[in-house]
């Protein structure tokens, strides 16, 4: 789908998918400039992505970008600003994402608790369901190859049933890993546009998408095949009804 490239030339490989002319005029300008979709918190930037990826680059394990930058990553470019990086990993492989880190010195594990970060209490820093996600934060300690790393990011735990890759929302709707984590225009795994997308929508509390939610709606929307978009049209109408993407998802399905 997309083309691949070192990490060291994703920069000028986003900025080329830019100006290539692919897509409408109004979509090129959308990826060329970092949309402030809102601000109150700490940017992170393709740089510091890329160098997360660069620590990933080694483990001996399936990992891939998630959140708003695999929208990005999977086009190229960064086109809004972001306030973390996620990183998406097996649950089934923390031993070997703990030994990974371990190699690489010191870090604070901490995980969300009453919608505030604390210090994961388990010994082996091992995460069970509910629970999904944690954030290393680089100590003193801290040894790394991969210079410019944030000072945290985040790791989001997936979940496979019999070889397939388990919907949080939904444990009945599975998927092949390989439909789930797709190449990306930066040569870096990424969480497919059309599963994350539908990873941002089941909140039935929510009328709308937050801004960030629909930029990324917009951004990926124009890219998406047919396949992708009916796809996560008739997953909205069973899991979401009335969602407000659904019409256009239908009104724009190439004939």
């Amino acid at each position: 789908m997309a083309p691949t490239t070192t990490l060291a030339g994703a920069r000028d490989l986003g900025r080329r998918r830019c100006d290539s002319g692919d897509g409408d005029g109004a979509d090129r300008r959308l990826a060329l400039r970092a949309a402030r979709v809102y601000v109150a918190f700490p940017v992170r930037t393709l740089e510091e992505l890329l160098a997360v990826c660069r620590l990933m680059a080694t483990y001996p394990s399936q990992w891939w970008v998630g959140g708003g930058w695999a929208i990005d990553a999977w086009l190229g470019a960064a086109s809004r600003e972001h306030e973390d990086v996620e990183i998406c990993v097996l649950r089934e492989d923390q031993a070997l994402l703990h030994a990974h880190l371990a190699a690489r010195g010191r870090w604070r594990f901490l995980t969300p608790v009453n919608e505030r970060w604390a210090e994961l209490a388990t010994d082996d820093k091992r995460l069970e369901r509910p629970s999904f996600m944690f954030q290393v934060q680089a100590t003193p300690e801290t040894r790394t190859t991969a210079p410019g790393l944030p000072p945290e990011f985040e790791f989001l735990m997936n979940d496979l049933a019999d070889g397939e890759w388990v919907f949080p929302h939904d444990a009945d709707l599975r998927l092949p890993l390989e439909r789930v984590r797709v190449a990306s225009a930066l040569g870096v795994p990424v969480v497919a546009p059309e599963v994350v997308l539908l990873l941002k929508a089941p909140n039935r509390r929510r009328a709308s998408h937050p801004n960030k939610d629909e930029h990324d709606f917009q951004r990926a929307l124009p890219y998406m095949s047919a396949a992708q978009r009916g796809w996560l049209r008739a997953q909205l109408e069973r899991l979401r009804p009335g969602d407000p993407w659904i019409p256009r998802l239908s009104a724009e399905l190439p004939p």
